[in-house]
């Protein structure tokens, strides 16, 4: 699946890496070669971040659902496990 960038952010970033090249390169960069690099960055590097968003979050809502089991869950029987907790059984 692409990675779209809204038209409005897409400028921005185009923008972006022209600044970024002229600062660290001293290179005047055309809007054409930016969105070139854009658009290999999307295509190359874009589904790695991706996908490692994807298992963060995934991981996360793991944790969240496993802990759900002990935030949720009541005790049974807990007068009786008291009172033998207590010896009077």
């Amino acid at each position: 699946m692409p990675i779209e960038i809204p038209k409005r952010s897409r400028a921005d970033l185009i923008e972006s890496i022209q600044d970024y090249i002229h600062e660290h390169l001293d290179v005047e960069l055309g809007v054409i070669a930016a969105e070139g690099i854009l658009d290999y960055v999307l295509a190359e590097i874009g589904p790695a971040a991706y996908n490692k968003g994807v298992r963060d979050a995934q991981s996360r809502m793991n944790t969240i659902v496993g802990d759900l089991d002990l935030d949720l869950r009541e005790q049974e029987m807990g007068y009786s496990l008291r009172r033998r907790a207590e010896g009077r059984a």
